[in-house]
């Protein structure tokens, strides 16, 4: 769910519960159907899809919809569910994976609907589970399956600004003689704090180390997490846990310490097992320009994960197909303008009304899986590289094509985006503006890392700026005091006095980097914006070398 969307919206709560059932919530299917069925028993390669729908309610009003999903309000009426079940079902069977992981299903009758119409698609689904219970909350993750769901329960979370967030699935799936264990998600969204994620992480974690060491579980879904989390939440209103992710931290998707710089589990690492209960996010299998299932303000964000454990990458059991995560788009179809193309409405009258075009505000990601061992011969090298062209010890280099490159605002009054408009080298630059009206800002800030073969050697901040305001620049090791760069220039500084500058050409500019910083491995770089002025930069092709 995207920032702008409704909080979770829950209307009861219930004491927690825990089930295992079996569950075959659709019709009995006839002849071609029962062939499908038995072709993905007996296959040795399936796919699973996580997919974000956007909302999908049903037409039966029960009190917990949000506004403009109530039944006949809205135009949310029969011709816009109808539109919508339709969208949603044609994107799963133009996939036709095997297992379909949701997020935001209303309730069972929801879940129904979207069955019974990829059922008529020639898509037919005979097993699924939703966890709408024990919390009875607006939207539900749920699963549809060709595989038997042999048992399924799920877990109640806490409370978020009074309201029960989304429970937790974990179903057991039967595949040929194994049994792939699915722990679907939808954690709270982003208009709350880290420690809302971290509560639902740890239910994950707890249930986790009751399993049995080799046990071939997935865990998928919308996390509200970036694949660089600890890196783009550090300095944002989210951060009220000093650093410490969900998902990296309490799943244990990377190695290093909260607030620290991020050293995300590779795969090979879980290969070797030698670094056990940790995980691996697929987003590193993808380079950083195909990393987005969602958008937020155009900037491509990573929420939709599918994480593996060790026991996916070693000799017996289900394995995971190695270089398989994909992002569907569907040649294009599912996005609008670069970013995924949502559910449409207008807004009239300060009320939303349901267009009836669009499918969700989220893309699908998929990962193929085969039962017997894990093929060493095509792993991954890309699983330390959330900075792209900054974490590696041989590229000095920051242009921005395939992300935001590790910076993040630090100030309400900054806007940072990654811009297609300007560009000194290839098509992106990081764009930087606003209008701090009260008080000197950080605008925004990254660790960079300098390359080995580049220390001890007089060495600078390099980096291509357009556009005007005042600035300043300041630069420290994580041990070290900041050294401020400002005046025409941009010559070391004793303080942090701020200029004005005006760049109407790309212009290059450099700061040199004192000895004692070319001994550390890495620098903390600050753009900082004066207040009572208007601040536009564009900032690209950062690099550390010679002087230009």
């Amino acid at each position: 769910m995207n920032h702008n969307q409704h909080s979770e919206k829950l209307v009861r709560s219930v004491p927690l519960i825990f089930f295992a059932t079996f569950l075959c919530c659709f019709e009995k299917a006839g002849d071609h159907n029962d062939t499908m069925q038995q072709y993905a028993a007996s296959c040795d390669t399936i796919t699973l899809m996580s997919y974000n729908v956007e909302n999908l309610f049903d037409l039966k009003q029960n009190g917990s919809e949000y506004e403009e999903y109530i039944p006949g309000t809205s135009n949310w009426t029969h011709t816009t569910f109808t539109r919508k079940i339709e969208n949603i079902a044609s994107v799963i069977a133009e996939i036709s994976p095997d297992i379909v992981l949701l997020s935001e299903i209303e309730n069972r009758s929801a879940l129904n609907s979207l069955g019974k119409a990829l059922q008529k698609k020639g898509y037919p689904y005979a097993h699924s589970a939703i966890a709408d219970t024990p919390n009875h909350t607006a939207t539900c993750p749920a699963i549809l399956s060709r595989l038997p769901v042999v048992s399924h329960c799920s877990f109640g979370t806490i409370k978020v600004d009074g309201y029960f967030s989304r429970n937790i699935l974990e179903a057991d799936i039967a595949w040929a003689d194994d049994t792939l264990k699915v722990f679907g998600n939808h954690w709270p969204s982003k208009r709350h704090a880290e420690s809302s994620r971290i509560a639902a992480a740890q239910i994950i974690a707890r249930r986790i180390q009751d399993l049995p060491p080799d046990c071939d579980y997935i865990i998928a879904g919308d996390l509200n997490e970036n694949f660089n989390e600890p890196e783009s939440f550090l300095y944002t209103d989210h951060n009220d846990t000093r650093g410490k992710t969900a998902l990296h931290h309490i799943l244990t998707a990377a190695e290093s310490a909260p607030g620290s710089a991020a050293d995300y589990i590779t795969e090979k690492e879980l290969i070797s097992r030698k670094k056990q209960n940790v995980h691996y996010d697929l987003w590193f299998e993808l380079p950083g320009k195909q990393r987005i299932s969602n958008a937020y303000r155009g900037v491509p964000q990573t929420p939709d994960h599918i994480v593996l454990p060790a026991s996916l990458y070693d000799t017996s059991g289900i394995s995971y197909c190695d270089n398989s995560f994909s992002v569907f788009t569907w040649n294009g179809r599912l996005l609008k303008d670069g970013v995924p193309f949502r559910w449409q409405k207008q807004y009239r009258n300060g009320g939303a009304i349901h267009v009836g075009a669009g499918y969700s505000d989220h893309l699908p990601i998929l990962a193929k899986f085969h039962t017997g061992p894990f093929s060493f011969e095509n792993v991954s090298d890309t699983g330390n590289a959330a900075h792209d062209s900054t974490t590696s010890g041989n590229v000095s280099t920051m242009g921005f094509e395939t992300g935001s490159e590790g910076w993040t605002r630090c100030s309400r009054d900054i806007v940072l985006t990654r811009s297609a408009r300007e560009a000194s080298t290839g098509t992106w630059s990081l764009g930087l503006s606003g209008f701090p009206a009260k008080k000197n800002v950080c605008a925004a800030r990254c660790v960079i890392f300098l390359p080995e073969r580049l220390q001890d050697s007089p060495r600078n901040l390099i980096l291509d700026i357009l556009g005007s305001g005042k600035l300043n620049i300041r630069i420290r090791t994580m041990d070290s005091k900041w050294r401020y760069y400002n005046y025409e220039n941009f010559q070391p500084a004793g303080s942090g006095r701020y200029t004005l500058y005006t760049f109407d050409t790309w212009t290059t500019i450099t700061c040199p980097l004192s000895s004692s910083m070319l001994q550390s491995s890495s620098v903390e770089v600050e753009l900082r914006a004066g207040k009572e002025r208007n601040f536009s930069f564009y900032i690209d092709n950062i690099r550390i070398g010679a002087r230009v």
